[in-house]
């Protein structure tokens, strides 16, 4: 068993956009073959950081092929639906953060639906409320998803 030991780097957003929010993008037909670990995909992190510095975006949220959008490439996020209702992607799914444990807390604490289940292109755009979830940035509000015109 050998073990790697690398250096992640933090991107903290201006304090700005927890007021007015920030832009993702949607990275298509990749997937994390273990979720629950932090694992490196060279293939994956490059075509992010290439897609994020084209796109002027802060986040890349993966579409797998099969049209399910499980997390973004460096963190969790969060759906609100039309009914008001917290969305998260199912457990299995994701490298389960912190901030995402906090986050469900504090809406049991207040009474807010929360469901966990596999989530969709169709549910991400629908979606009344999207929010991205990280150590670096805490809750961070997403109003604008922008598409790589070569997924057009």
């Amino acid at each position: 068993l050998s073990t790697l030991a690398y250096y992640i780097h933090s991107s903290y957003p201006p304090s700005e956009w927890y007021a007015t929010g920030s832009s993702c993008s949607l990275l298509f037909g990749h997937k994390r073959d273990m979720p629950h670990a932090k694992v490196v995909y060279p293939e994956l992190k490059a075509k992010a950081a290439q897609q994020i510095a084209t796109l002027k975006v802060f986040e890349s949220f993966i579409v797998q092929d099969d049209g399910l959008v499980t997390e973004g490439v460096r963190s969790n996020y969060i759906l609100v639906d039309k009914d008001g209702t917290v969305l998260t992607s199912c457990n299995e799914d994701i490298l389960i953060g912190t901030t995402l444990l906090a986050v469900k807390n504090q809406c049991k604490r207040l009474s807010i639906p929360v469901l966990s289940r596999k989530l969709r292109l169709e549910d991400l755009v629908s979606a009344k409320a999207v929010a991205m979830l990280g150590t670096s940035v805490n809750v961070l509000p997403i109003n604008a998803i922008v598409l790589d015109e070569a997924d057009a």
